[in-house]
């Protein structure tokens, strides 16, 4: 556990040369992003898996993405419903980007408010009895829903951040895939 919440404090030291100091060129965005999402036969910061696939994408509009770390860095200490309606807003116009990089970067900004979403989270919470829609079709309000659940949960478990949620319910996820 503790390499994990280790790469998201260099994940958020990634994210904070992306965002904060003079302007970042495409070159130095794809060495940083990859450092976030790995590539194939690389490790990457965030845990999620396959993030990498669309990179070219990502990259591609990387100022896009930039201000979008930016604007959720400004954000952080909002709802998250608020947090993630903005950010969507912004994902919905970034080919390659969805719900997954948004709460990664979220969380990455503050891991004990904001879980990180995708579909080994809801194929985990269903293995537990608890239903969710696909993460794409998520709104500020199943966010809402999804993030008080997981709270809850981390909160029963006597977890100590959401990283350890997300670690727990990646386990369950992969214990059902076999």
């Amino acid at each position: 556990m503790n390499r994990r919440i280790k790469n998201y404090d260099k994940a958020r030291l990634v994210m904070k040369a992306l965002t904060e100091g003079k302007p970042v060129l495409k070159t130095e965005f794809k060495g940083l992003y990859e450092q976030l999402v790995g590539g194939k036969g690389i490790g990457s910061l965030w845990a999620s898996d396959q993030l990498y696939r669309q990179k070219s994408n990502v990259v591609s509009n990387y100022k896009q993405v930039i201000a979008m770390f930016a604007a959720l860095k400004e954000l952080i200490g909002q709802s998250p419903e608020s947090i993630v309606e903005a950010g969507m807003a912004r994902t919905q116009k970034i080919r390659g980007l969805g719900p997954n990089v948004l709460t990664e970067a979220m969380h990455t900004w503050n891991p004990q408010r904001y879980p990180v979403l995708n579909n080994n989270t809801i194929t985990a919470l269903k293995e537990l009895g608890v239903r969710f829609p696909n993460p794409r079709s998520f709104r500020a309000q199943t966010f809402k829903s999804y993030s008080q659940t997981i709270g809850l949960l981390a909160e029963q478990c006597k977890f100590k951040s959401l990283t350890h949620m997300d670690k727990f319910l990646n386990f369950i996820y992969w214990q059902q895939k076999e």
